[in-house]
């Protein structure tokens, strides 16, 4: 990253200095003598430099000593030769420590910005984030904080660079969405600013360079593309004449190459490599790097020894380049001499270079064996990555050698993984970046889970079993289960109300700007909007790292990393009718979990190429009715999934299925058992996500109300609003409120102020509308409400996740709510999801678009049943049930017509309306009782 020059060289550099002639002429002479090798010849340069700061010295001049350390500091930086760096660092500090204010030419509050500067680049070049971040958030507040008219080229430079590297440490800590505000934030700098750098074109090339690396990153490689091709184009055309943006060039193609090696096109990352190389200089320090990218090309094409040769030399030149001291650049490249090993099954290699790279990923080495606590490593998400691969080295040594200590040590250090993934996790503010880190981690947690796979089945010990299921459950439901922990954190941490308030304004200038640009068109306005809106994230996420500082216990709650074990599962989630049927797909097995009140069965089954087409042929069908109901193909289909899904025997009535990425398409209420016919007939089904947000919804407390349920039927024109009318919407709600008491709003009133206005006063909200699924921009899935001019008449996924929603049930009786995009480990990102977010407890929603007619007379038997006291689940399989009964059509019994609605969340009952048998039996006993002192008067008498 470019150094930011706060002197642009000074031709009268020490002109207002007050030394001799003699001493003036000598210190000019040997810097300018030094500026001419800055990047050509290191120790040409700090010989010259050294020797004006030497003569500065003798003089007693500070001022001049200061800014020659500064050329010092940058050429060092310039040249990698970082252990000088930071001897420089240090003298020009003390200087600045001893400086009279009054005696200096420039003021003092400059050389301190530029301080901090080198310091932030210093700690970014080691990769110590932390303390780097801590420099460049210091200096971008410090400048930030100046009135706008004083952003001069100096100060507005420097900010610049400021800004870029913070988002270089935000990007290289995984947080994307963090580093994406500051990198557009530098941006704009530029072009409202052009005047503060000497070059606007190469100045925005040097940014959007980092952003290419950022997308790298993200998956976006195709973006990135276009990008590094910009960027390389520029810089080539300037490299010609000025050799000082070697550095930037060869970034640029490594960087580049790194993207084609990620894309698999492994002749085109050669090409730039090879690029690269023709303009390195003799013990350039980028060579190292090439040689990596060199590895890493070779062992995805399989030619390993050649692999391992450019990793071994790299490894080499990183030694020597850190002087022998621990750095995660070691680490990482004995962790990718680790992958060899285990790639090849040589496990003991593998476990000696792996315990290599554990060794150096701590500043202090690690010579008792023992695993490094995750607070104290470089970078927790390398160190993931290491742990990750010991566990597979050791799990391979077990399975090939039956060793029972590398089983052991497995388990050990996958309990290290679960607590580094904790640590991790509290890093991350907001959804974006959780949902990387979760992506990131999953192959990670699904080899644990194989591991406890393992040592269950073979070995008979449950600690396996629980192992599993924890790597299971941490994967599952992280965003949703912080959102949900949210409002516990609130309710518990005493942090003070005005505190939280801000939280919210914060959140909700945000939504409001992120819907008008989701919504605007004009490119002009967009880019106001824009820039608006970076400004208020980097405020938001400001004030967070100021909560977690100041309020910690609200942190703790809020991003409490805890999740319930099997125990916890058969004592609280589970009763003597219940069982839970939990599923974990993996890329070659689907994972079961069978647990009722009293056993547990774990099974492992191999997951075939094609059971995802045939998941999405099987959900083609059930959403395309067919006047010949079910053919004897989709029969078949059915009866495959069935078989491949659900356990030889089914024990209990009530079926809980913790549902697992395109199983999400799934009714299982559709899928058959043996000879007893689909589920439906034999057995009520509820979904969750994990087991933990389950628990965590069913310990909920919400206040009582006395207002049942508030429902809403909108009206709609299709020349108006672009929906088509629903015909029995209104007659729906109307029917429901035979059963409890019930606000209904119909018509025009169907608004949405009157929801905002009225939710949180009732315990059930019922929803008979259009709805929209958005499979690109999943937050903006919405329900549709009547449309007045004064207000608008959608309700996004992305206005729930700002509400706080006290209601025990939402039933989204509209088009596709329970549909949406499919993301690793939170499931469905869908409507139904949007309101869990806000608090809701319980869901009824659907997975396809329904129709009109047969889900108003499933609704009315719904709420029917409910009244009648039966818990959520068994109330909609009652309903389906009749349905069916009512239906003598064979074709409006095809699952189209019912299939659809499925229930989530805590099932229990909505009314304390206590059932005619509970009636009966208290009846008997009080008729025995009066037998029994009858009984016993006449025997007295």
């Amino acid at each position: 990253m470019k150094k930011v020059f706060f002197f642009i060289l000074y031709l009268s550099f020490f002109s207002n200095v007050v030394l001799s002639q003699t001493t003036d002429e000598k210190v000019r002479t040997n810097f300018y003598k030094g500026y001419n090798y800055i990047y050509t010849d290191y120790d040409s340069a700090t010989h010259y430099f050294l020797t004006a700061l030497e003569i500065a010295q003798e003089a007693g001049d500070i001022e001049t000593q200061m800014q020659i350390l500064e050329y010092l500091i940058f050429t060092s930086g310039y040249h990698y030769q970082l252990e000088r760096y930071f001897i420089y660092l240090n003298i020009n500090r003390g200087l600045l420590n001893s400086a009279n204010p009054d005696s200096l030419t420039t003021d003092l509050k400059i050389y301190r910005q530029n301080q901090l500067l080198n310091e932030g680049n210093y700690y970014y070049k080691i990769k110590e984030y932390e303390k780097s971040k801590l420099s460049f958030q210091k200096l971008y507040d410090d400048i930030s904080n100046q009135k706008s008219d004083s952003l001069n080229r100096q100060s507005g430079e420097t900010l610049l660079s400021t800004c870029n590297f913070l988002a270089s440490i935000y990007k290289n800590t995984g947080k994307y969405e963090l580093s994406d505000q500051y990198y557009k934030k530098a941006i704009m700098l530029i072009q409202n600013n052009p005047e503060i750098v000497k070059n606007e074109e190469v100045s925005i090339a040097a940014t959007k360079l980092l952003i290419a690396q950022l997308y790298v990153e993200m998956g976006k490689f195709d973006q990135a593309n276009n990008l590094f091709d910009e960027v390389i184009s520029i810089y080539k055309n300037i490299y010609r004449d000025k050799k000082m943006f070697k550095n930037n060039l060869i970034t640029a193609y490594d960087k580049t190459a790194d993207n084609y090696l990620k894309q698999k096109k492994f002749q085109k990352a050669l090409d730039y490599l090879q690029q690269s190389e023709k303009i390195l200089i003799d013990k350039d320090p980028f060579y190292k790097k090439i040689l990596m990218i060199y590895g890493d090309i070779y062992a995805e094409l399989n030619q390993d020894k050649k692999a391992l040769d450019f990793y071994k030399e790299a490894l080499s030149k990183y030694i020597q380049y850190h002087d022998g001291k621990n750095h995660q650049d070691i680490s990482l490249i004995h962790l990718k001499i680790a992958k060899y090993h285990l790639k090849r099954y040589e496990t003991a290699n593998g476990l000696e270079s792996i315990n290599e790279a554990l060794k150096t990923i701590t500043i202090n080495s690690n010579n008792n064996n023992s695993l490094p606590n995750p607070g104290n490593v470089y970078s927790k998400r390398l160190y993931l990555e290491l742990l990750e691969v010991r566990t597979r080295l050791l799990f391979s040594n077990y399975i090939n050698n039956n060793d029972q200590k590398s089983l052991r040590q497995a388990r050990e250090t996958a309990e290290i993984i679960f607590e580094t993934f904790d640590l991790l996790k509290k890093e991350f503010d907001n959804k974006v970046d959780k949902q990387y880190l979760v992506n990131h981690a999953l192959p990670i947690f699904h080899a644990i889970i194989e591991l406890g796979y393992s040592g269950y089945n073979n070995e008979k010990d449950n600690s396996y079993l629980d192992l599993a299921f924890t790597a299971s459950e941490k994967s599952k439901d992280l965003i949703l289960l912080d959102a949900i922990r949210q409002t516990r954190a609130i309710r518990y941490s005493q942090v003070p109300e005005k505190v939280i308030n801000k939280e919210s304004i914060y959140r909700q200038e945000i939504l409001t700007l992120e819907k008008n640009l989701f919504e605007e068109r004009s490119e002009k306005k967009i880019s106001l909007i824009n820039s608006q809106l970076n400004e208020v994230k980097l405020k938001y996420y400001d004030y967070l790292d100021s909560l977690r500082n100041h309020y910690p216990r609200y942190y703790d709650l809020k991003f409490n990393t805890s999740v319930i074990n099997i125990e916890k599962v058969q004592k609280e989630l589970l009763d003597e009718d219940s069982e839970m049927i939990y599923f974990v797909l993996t890329e070659d097995h689907i994972f079961r979990f069978t647990i009722n009140k009293k056993a547990v069965d774990f099974d492992k089954t191999v997951l075939n190429k094609d059971f995802t087409q045939k998941v999405k042929e099987l959900y083609s069908y059930l959403t395309s009715p067919s006047s010949e109901g079910l053919t004897s193909y989709e029969t078949k289909l059915i009866e495959e999934i069935s078989q491949l899904l659900l356990p030889e025997k089914i024990n209990k009535d009530r079926l809980i299925i913790v549902r697992d990425g395109i199983l999400n398409y799934i009714p299982f209420e559709v899928l058959k058992k043996n000879d007893y016919g689909i589920l439906l007939n034999n057995h009520s089904v509820s979904y969750s996500n994990s087991a933990t947000s389950l628990y965590t919804l069913k310990k909920t407390n919400l206040n009582k109300k006395d207002n049942k349920i508030l429902a809403f039927a909108p009206s709609f024109k299709y020349e108006m609003d672009g929906f088509v009318p629903l015909i029995y919407n209104e007659e729906e709600i109307e029917k429901i409120s035979q059963f409890f008491p019930t606000t209904l709003y119909t018509g025009n009133d169907a608004d949405l102020p009157n929801f905002y206005s009225n939710v949180n006063n009732y315990q059930i909200i019922h929803f008979a509308t259009h709805a929209s699924a958005n499979d690109i921009y999943p937050d903006y899935s919405y329900l549709a409400f009547s449309k007045n001019d004064s207000s608008e008449n959608t309700l996004f996924i992305k206005d729930l996740y700002n509400m706080n929603l006290e209601v025990e049930m939402a039933t989204l009786s509209a088009c596709q709510t329970g549909i949406g995009k499919l993301e690793k480990g939170e499931g469905m990102i869908s409507l139904s999801k949007g309101f869990y977010y806000a608090g809701v407890r319980s869901l009824v929603n659907s997975l396809w678009k329904i129709n009109d007619r047969s889900t108003s007379k499933i609704m009315e038997y719904f709420y029917e049943e409910l009244e009648d006291g039966k818990t959520k689940d068994l109330a909609l399989r009652n309903a389906k049930l009749r349905y069916l009964d009512s239906t003598s059509d064979p074709a409006l019994k095809h699952p189209y017509y019912w299939a659809a609605f499925v229930s989530s969340g805590n099932q229990k009952e909505i009314t304390d309306k206590v059932p005619w048998y509970a009636y009966i039996f208290a009846a008997t006993i009080f008729l025995i009782f009066l037998s029994y002192i009858a009984k016993k008067r006449f025997n007295q008498s």
